[in-house]
Formats: C-alpha cells, structure tokens, sequence
C-alpha cells in the first residue's frame, strides 16, 4: 500500500493567526517539495472549523477521524503547532503515540520531521516535559483537595452521609456542616442493626414506610443502609457524631 500524508488545519472562533486556507496552502506546498519526491500520495486536508484549541486533538471530531485513519507509514502536516495541539504536552503524546503506529509528524512552524533522529529526539524530550507536566498538576491537585478538606470545605463528588452544606461564618465560602436530620436517621439504622438485629433488607423496607425516599429523592435501598450505617460508625469513631442513645443518657444526667 502506498503511504500517504494527510493536512490537518484547525480555526476557532477568534481571529486566526494563519487562515485555513493558508494552513492547507502550507500543508500542500510541503507535500509537493519534501513528502511527494519521498513517494508519499496526498490524502488530503482534515480541517477543523470552529473548535477551540483548549479541546484536546482526539476529542476534536475531524481530529479523530483522522487519528482513527492512520496507518503505518503515514504522515500528518501541521502548518503550525497551536492548530493542532491544544499544548506542547497534548501535542506530546499524540505524537508519541503515533510515533510507535510508525506515522511521522511534521510541524512546520517548528521545523520537525518525527522521522529524523532530531525530529524523534524532539518528540522524546516533549513527552518527557510532558509527563513532568501531568505529575505536577496532580500533586497540585492532591494539595488543593488536602487543604479544601483541612478546612472543613466541599471537595466535590458526593455530599458525604450526615453533613451538608453551610456558609463558614463571615466567610464568602461554603462547608460541611452537620446535618442532624440525617444523622437522626442514621442512629435510628444503627439501633435496628445492633439491637434489633435487623438486616439491611428488614431496614431497607421499614425506612421505606417511615421515609419512602432517601438521598437525592431516591428510595430506600439495602445498599443505601449500608452506606449509612458505615457512615454512622465512621462518624462516632472520630467523636464527629453521638451514637444512638447517648443524647438522651445526657438529658437524663443533666436533669
């Protein structure tokens, strides 16, 4: 089979520093001088219309049609890094990828050729930045999560079982406060599992009676009790949350 080199283009909304049609023109002219005398044949432009450069290139819809296209042996023509790549790093890995299927990459903007030992060396170092990159953001994340938390703040993902949100005093930000409601509830559960004995199915269909819908407007499930019960304990065991009976042990020493 012969090999083939394709053109990618991409325009946004926002004023293009190269139009599409220059970034085909530059693509196809580049064909033409170094990739045609090669016995490369052209298989023509994939452009990118109105499509941020933030959107990674394989969530990009042409960018992925011609990532699925790709064979060993072929070569894609960039005119400009930025049109293809949302980052140097996004453009890392792609590259690589591609770099192991045997597809070579072009950047003319950056003067590489993949297929050269320098253009590869290029490739090598950009994901090496790349991968740097990554464990970076992640341990800035993890940070930021750890201090949210030591704050008593919303990290995300689910509201945890016996809090809900608040409004830290004087403060413009929201945090777990507790939710005595729930936590009512999860005492109740608790005491039907401990001296009651009762199975998560038994509780499951007396909540059900009691308070038809749970969390998120949801009913009742045994996994849902479970969930609770966990919660209830993890809760007691940092002394966040008084177990059942406990409350009215201090209402009768108070009296």
């Amino acid at each position: 089979m012969p090999k083939i080199a394709y053109g990618y283009a991409r325009g946004s909304t926002d004023p293009q520093v190269l139009t599409l049609e220059q970034q085909e023109h530059h693509a196809r002219e580049y064909f033409s001088r170094v990739l045609e005398p090669r016995g490369y044949v052209w298989g023509g432009m994939f452009i990118e219309r109105g499509v941020s450069g933030s959107k990674p290139f394989r969530e990009r819809p042409v960018g992925h049609a011609l990532a699925i296209r790709l064979r060993d042996g072929d070569a894609v023509v960039f005119a400009k890094l930025d049109r293809g790549f949302r980052s140097c790093a996004d453009g890392a890995l792609v590259i690589e990828d591609w770099n192991r299927q045997g597809v070579g990459v072009h950047l003319l903007d950056l003067n590489v050729d993949t297929t050269t030992p320098m253009g590869l060396c290029f490739v090598q170092m950009a994901a090496a930045f790349a991968q740097l990159d990554r464990a970076q953001i992640s341990e800035r994340t993890k940070m930021a999560l750890a201090e949210l938390r030591r704050q008593g703040r919303p990290t995300g993902g689910r509201r945890p079982w016996g809090l809900k949100h608040g409004w830290a005093k004087g403060k413009m930000h929201q945090i777990w406060v507790p939710d005595e409601k729930e936590r009512a509830l999860m005492r109740e559960i608790a005491q039907m599992k401990e001296e009651r004995r009762l199975s998560n199915d038994d509780i499951r269909d007396r909540l059900r009676k009691m308070a038809p819908l749970g969390r998120k407007g949801k009913r009742w499930t045994a996994a849902m009790v479970n969930n609770a019960y966990r919660a209830y304990l993890e809760l007691v065991r940092k002394g966040e949350m008084k177990p059942y009976g406990k409350e009215e042990d201090e209402e009768k020493g108070a009296a």
